[in-house]
């Protein structure tokens, strides 16, 4: 009798493991699938609302006019950038009356933002205000931490050219240099490349301290006073005409025309 030849492979007629894990999980998959409709449209509609605010917040601090509107900017959008930036207008109207007050806002402001992208611009504008005020010791702890940071590039040179001016004030010229080079050969870069050119306000003002560092005040010399001309024997008074008594003025007339000479006769010579 014959042998069957056994199957290769039994063909399975049953449902698929995809089909039967469908089946199992169908509930689950429906369930997931509208948790990620909605986790979508949640974030659609954050993302909207925050640009939203954003946009009002904007509006609001260009609208914001005095004090008064900047401190109405700084309630309403209390620790976001906008009430940050507020804080900062605020510092600069009040610098106008009051540097005192000025100060203050600052430093409240580094204090509360610190994270706020202007925070190299307010240390530079608070170095600054307390240099002006003889403070320089205290000024150049917040122009240190400027000089220190990766993101002050833009106003780095700045800070270095005030640093050098307390330097130089102190009688320190080799650092006051070294600021001042420093302040030269700082700025933005432009692009990856090293000779690539970099933006820098400041560099003119800078170089112009490096010559100056060195160069020696004019000898005041005390200026001589000139000579009195020597004076000139002063003419008579000419009287005027007028009383019995006058004196008349001596007369200049020109003399009239002399008479011709004669020419001399010849006289005989005797002879010999």
């Amino acid at each position: 009798m014959a042998e069957i030849p056994a199957p290769l492979a039994e063909i399975e007629t049953g449902p698929s493991k995809l089909d039967q894990f469908l089946d199992q999980h169908s509930k689950k998959l429906l369930i997931a699938a509208v948790l990620i409709a909605i986790a979508v449209g949640a974030y659609v509609i954050y993302d909207g609302v925050a640009e939203g605010k954003l946009r009002d917040a904007g509006a609001a601090l260009t609208a914001a006019e005095g004090t008064d509107g900047l401190e109405q900017v700084m309630t309403a959008y209390d620790g976001t950038a906008t009430g940050g930036s507020a804080m900062l207008m605020l510092a600069d109207l009040q610098r106008e009356e009051s540097v005192d007050s000025a100060i203050g806002t600052l430093q409240q402001f580094l204090i509360k933002y610190p994270e706020h992208p202007a925070v190299a611009s307010a240390q530079t504008k608070l170095g600054l205000l307390l240099i002006n005020q003889g403070k320089a010791d205290e000024a150049a702890t917040y122009l240190d931490k400027v000089i220190a940071s990766q993101n002050a590039g833009y106003i780095a040179p700045l800070a270095n050219i005030a640093l050098g001016d307390i330097a130089k004030a102190k009688g320190d010229l080799a650092a006051a240099k070294d600021f001042y080079t420093t302040a030269v050969e700082s700025g933005i870069a432009l692009s990856d490349d090293e000779d690539a050119f970099r933006q820098n306000p400041f560099k003119q003002t800078a170089q112009d301290r490096v010559l100056l560092l060195n160069a020696e005040a004019p000898v005041m010399i005390k200026p001589v006073a000139p000579k009195a001309p020597a004076s000139s024997p002063a003419l008579p008074a000419i009287p005027q005409a007028g009383g019995d008594d006058d004196i008349q003025a001596p007369s200049f007339a020109l003399p009239t025309q002399l008479p011709e000479s004669s020419p001399a006769e010849p006289t005989e010579t005797p002879a010999p």
